[in-house]
């Protein structure tokens, strides 16, 4: 599921500007690639991990040519 900033509703919804840092799936074109501005939580393999990433640099994220996809990260509840 790829997220676009305009899709966030986080920050002043007057603005439609998030705010904050925003946890995010990442997949990249080149193995081994991190975007600037991107902390890696962790990898999943050579082209996705999962990141935060400043909400205000979603934009740059997106339109990066080496950013294949963007998707929303979510907590997955305990199976027991």
């Amino acid at each position: 599921m790829s997220i676009r900033i305009d899709d966030l509703k986080l920050g002043d919804p007057e603005q439609r500007t998030p705010t904050g840092t925003v946890q995010v799936i990442v997949k990249v074109r080149n193995a081994g690639y991190v975007p600037p501005a991107v902390t890696i939580r962790a990898r999943i393999d050579e082209h996705i991990f999962t990141a935060d990433v400043p909400a205000g640099e979603l934009p740059q994220l997106e339109s990066n040519p080496q950013v294949v996809s963007i998707a929303a990260n979510k907590k997955l509840r305990i199976i027991e």
